[in-house]
């Protein structure tokens, strides 16, 4: 008899990036809203890659001025009729706010989100109060432990919190790690 599989499938399975190594791999934090998205082909035209343009309200780290945007590039969308679904894989919806943690690919220049869609943590407005939700969707979420098992693990944020608490969070990461 094989055994019942419990539980949500995944099909992308990442290291589990607790707030500190989000901070580290990141080269920009930012808070910005979601403005424009554009597909195209990637990777030396093999690959669909969607283009997100982040208006920035905040840089958390990083040099980058309100009002400006940078540019995320995803894995994923649709081109010529095909489309391309990158599970575990940052997604943003228009006009959405989110915390953004942003490092360089090395081939290609692009901004990427850290740690597929742990990079992304949306931005919500609860009873007039900012908050902000947990990154990792799609993904499931691994630390391997000294024995070198891979067991479930979770992401730099657990549960909902304001996103004045985390902005201030993220901003003291960043001083502690400049200090080293």
């Amino acid at each position: 008899m094989v055994p019942a599989i419990q539980g949500p499938a995944h099909a992308a399975t990442v290291e589990a990036l607790d707030l500190p190594a989000l901070v580290q791999r990141a080269e920009l934090i930012v808070i910005g809203q979601a403005r424009e998205r554009q597909s195209r082909w990637g990777h030396r035209g093999k690959l669909i890659v969607t283009d997100i343009s982040i208006r920035v309200d905040e840089a958390l780290k990083g040099d980058l001025s309100p009002d400006s945007d940078v540019i995320v590039t995803r894995m994923g969308g649709q081109m010529d009729g095909l489309g391309l679904k990158v599970p575990g894989s940052a997604t943003f919806r228009l006009g959405e706010s989110a915390v953004v943690f942003l490092s360089r690919h090395p081939a290609t220049g692009e901004w990427r989100t850290v740690g597929m869609s742990q990079g992304m943590l949306p931005v919500d407005l609860q009873d007039g109060v900012r908050t902000v939700r947990p990154g990792g969707h799609g993904a499931a979420l691994m630390t391997a432990g000294q024995d070198g098992v891979l067991r479930p693990g979770s992401g730099a944020l657990t549960a909902t919190v304001r996103l004045q608490d985390f902005a201030a969070e993220v901003r003291r990461v960043v001083l502690q790690q400049r200090a080293r």
